[in-house]
């Protein structure tokens, strides 16, 4: 009877949180157990999904208990006479998972013994909520069913070894948020779940299906609750031990994870995907425990050469550790095992993005994108690998769409303003800009690019000021030191112009760098009536090396004409002085 009252309070408390799919699976099973109560019925009535199912659960409410003010309210809700008769004959119900069996059969009616100010509260509130939906008429009672049950496939074999999920349920798009449409309304067609594959004798029990529900609506308390239940009544089953450490590590309880994945083992040593759970936490642990996590996934792998996951976790481990090498390596044994895998595309993406291969890089982003058009880290990484590439429009529709449904990611907002400042694009640039340094206000990227858009459309004081917090943060900067200068410059400050365009050409790393330092510095140096030093710069931008024709043809052109427009005014301007030997 304590199990049946704690599942009642979890149910209850499921309601008043508006978890319907966790109530309704707590309500199923508490029906099971006891059909004669009243106020199951009552409740299962608030969350079932068609009309003709509540009818069912009220009038069995009100036969079992003839006087319940909450199941006449109900049926009247509906126009159903309270003084109406029996019906003749059971509605046989659609969704028939919690109907208990021979409910054909009238039960007989049976004082509900646990019945409390808390369940009548809550009993009323679902029926207020019926008495909106038929008032309003909205079509809620039509809804298809949202969760269908799992179905376990169970095949024999030595080693019990399941297809864990593949990826954080949390990297996977479900909602969308700022109005923007789900990325799963970009599919033709939605996709068809992958039943989970259970390579184990295991029977498929009640509880286990309904943690499997809880699983995909990713509900981990449900989840450990069903498994709980599924553990007592059977101890010795190493798959519940290893979902159990599922949920815990999705619920972010590492040890907790860790204790019931060793459980797992410990009744099943060969157990390859318990280990693979082991790594996935120590690896969210943080990267002092990777070295057990890297044992633990060769620990599986000997078990398991064909369990794919383990190879992918395997790649993204050398990715944090800096070895692309390495990840390529793993990745080559996925691309045998699992063509198909969207993590295959967007690890290899990474690797090759570590490798400074940035256009192969792209084509893997790109892939992985296609692949799955649910899973979010691709759009990130593709607009990255694009701009990497000098792709800028095929940056930019990646980018939106990821931001569309990430509002947190200050350096994804950059890289988009980035392309739009490219395309002139100055009022949605200048928004970005701002919205992420709203979100960090020590990101020197972000101080960079709006500094750089300031001064494109010559707001001088605004570009000075940005550009200049900008360097707080990157002190050795090249590209921030010189379009400061280069402010300075438009703001005729050409004493601090010089001085920060010569800092600039202490960091810089190019030929490129050196020559704009030299043209803008030598129209600096004019500015300041010092034609000799000029003169200087403007034979070092001509004496640098141009083999591959980096260095703008316009600033060479320049220097030249300003040495000539010199060597002119000095001839027609000076007196001849001998020459010193």
């Amino acid at each position: 009877m304590a199990d049946q009252d704690r599942l009642y309070e979890e149910a209850l408390s499921a309601l008043e949180n508006n978890q319907r799919a966790r109530a309704r699976d707590l309500l199923a099973r508490l029906i099971k157990m006891d059909p004669s109560r009243a106020e199951y019925w009552l409740c299962m009535s608030g969350v079932v999904q068609t009309r003709k199912e509540q009818l069912y659960c009220l009038k069995e409410a009100r036969r079992l208990d003839p006087k319940n003010e909450l199941a006449v309210l109900g049926l009247s809700i509906y126009g159903e006479t309270p003084e109406g008769t029996k019906p003749k004959a059971r509605v046989r119900l659609e969704r028939k998972d919690w109907q208990p069996a021979g409910l054909d059969a009238f039960q007989t009616p049976k004082t509900p013994s646990f019945f409390t100010w808390k369940t009548s509260l809550g009993i009323l509130g679902i029926l207020l909520i019926l008495a909106t939906v038929v008032i309003v008429g909205i079509g809620l009672l039509n809804r298809k069913p949202t969760f269908e049950p799992i179905t376990l496939l169970i095949t024999s074999g030595p080693s019990p070894t399941f297809l864990p999920t593949q990826t954080p349920p949390q990297s996977l798009v479900t909602a969308s948020t700022g109005g923007a449409p789900p990325l799963i309304a970009r599919l033709d067609a939605t996709y068809t779940p992958t039943p989970l594959v259970v390579n184990t004798p295991h029977p498929a029990s009640e509880d286990f299906r309904l943690a499997m529900r809880a699983l995909e609506r990713q509900d981990w308390e449900g989840m450990l609750t069903s498994l709980s239940f599924a553990a007592t009544a059977q101890p010795d089953a190493a798959d519940v031990d290893y979902f159990t450490g599922e949920a815990h590590r999705f619920n972010g309880d590492y040890t907790k994870a860790i204790s019931a994945y060793e459980r797992a083992l410990s009744q099943d040593p060969g157990f390859a995907a318990a280990y693979l759970g082991k790594a996935r936490t120590r690896m969210a642990q943080g990267s002092a425990n990777y070295r057990t996590a890297r044992a633990d996934l060769e620990a599986a792998l000997a078990l398991d050469t064909s369990l794919h996951e383990a190879w992918l976790e395997l790649a993204r481990l050398d990715i944090l550790q800096g070895d692309p090498e390495g990840a390529l390596a793993a990745l080559n044994h996925v691309e045998a095992l699992a063509p198909g895998s969207t993590l295959l595309y967007y690890y290899r993406a990474q690797a090759k993005m570590m490798l400074e291969q940035p256009a192969e890089a792209l084509q893997d982003a790109q892939a992985a994108m296609a692949n799955d058009v649910t899973f979010l880290p691709a759009y990130r990484l593709a607009g990255e690998t694009a701009l990497a590439s000098g792709e800028l429009q095929a940056a930019q529709e990646p980018l939106e769409l990821y931001l569309q449904h990430t509002s947190d990611d200050d350096e994804a907002m950059v890289w988009l303003a980035d392309v739009y400042a490219k395309f002139n694009q100055v009022t949605q640039a200048m928004d970005l800009y701002d919205q992420a340094l709203a979100l960090n206000s020590r990101s020197y990227a972000a101080w960079y690019g709006r500094g750089r858009l300031n001064y494109s459309i010559d707001q001088f004081d605004a570009a000075e000021s940005d550009l200049r917090k900008a360097l707080v943060f990157a002190s050795r900067s090249f590209e921030a030191r010189l379009a400061l200068g280069k402010t300075l410059f438009s703001l005729a400050d050409y004493g601090n112009s010089y001085q920060e365009l010569s800092l600039a050409l202490a960091y810089a790393e190019s030929l490129v760098d050196e020559a704009e330092v030299y043209f803008w510095r030598g129209q600096a140096l004019e500015k300041l009536d010092q034609p000799a030093s000029a003169q200087r710069d403007w034979q070092a931008l001509l004496n640098l090396p141009n083999d591959d024709e980096q260095i703008p043809e316009a600033w060479r052109s320049f220097a030249q004409a300003r040495l000539e427009n010199a060597t002119t005014t000095t001839v027609t301007s000076s007196t001849p002085t001998p020459a010193i030997p």
